[in-house]
């Protein structure tokens, strides 16, 4: 398949207030007084969890947002983020993570199984990193095209992307402007047009899930 062929998707979830409004404020914030290479607002880049990231084959792409609506609609209570708190990670991230409770997990492997359904046959390119993988990553990765799955889904919203020696400063500004935010109703269930490198987010479509 050509890179034409293929369609790089988000499966997420966009979470309600008060959580929507404080990861913006806090990513503008620090945006304001330093370099940020990860701005969350509210069109362009805003705040989700990813519950899967992968390529899938652009002909069946309504195939793949028929079935995550489906999952929406079939949710008969609301689903929350919980045990949320502000966290410093790797290369100058700052994020919110969010528990990955037994609900959630439940969501993602849904997601997951729904991406795998519209991938038999799919030719499409693997990471550099792929030959270190171990054979269970490996095998994951050309059955839903993302090792993070299962045991290594790791929720997150993103804040911002700074140099390391801002990260420090970044956090505080972050943990300040979420103290007390620890758990979040979930509005909808999304699939987004991600691009190759994370470029855009493209909302395809947004199923509201029970409040």
């Amino acid at each position: 398949m050509s890179e034409a062929d293929l369609i790089r998707i988000a499966i997420a979830l966009a979470p309600r207030e008060p959580l929507f409004s404080a990861v913006i404020h806090a990513s503008q914030e620090i945006t304001q007084r330093y370099d940020n290479a990860n701005v969350i607002d509210a069109v362009t880049y805003p705040p989700h969890v990813s519950l899967h990231i992968c390529y899938i084959p652009r002909r069946v792409l309504e195939v793949l947002l028929e079935s995550v609506s489906h999952l929406a609609t079939g949710q008969s209570h609301a689903l929350y983020l919980r045990g949320l708190r502000v966290e410093r990670g790797s290369k100058g991230y700052v994020s919110v993570r969010v528990s990955r409770d037994t609900e959630l997990q439940e969501m993602h492997q849904l997601a997951i199984s729904a991406a795998a359904s519209v991938r038999d046959g799919i030719s499409e390119p693997l990471p550099r990193s792929f030959d270190s993988y171990s054979e269970l990553d490996k095998a994951n990765y050309r059955k839903y095209g993302n090792a993070y799955v299962g045991a290594k889904f790791d929720p997150h919203i993103s804040i911002a992307k700074v140099e390391p020696e801002d990260q420090g400063d970044a956090y505080a500004i972050a943990k300040h402007i979420l103290d007390g935010v620890t758990e979040a109703p979930v509005e909808a269930l999304q699939v987004c047009d991600i691009g190759p490198n994370n470029e855009k987010w493209e909302v395809l479509t947004s199923a509201p899930l029970p409040s």
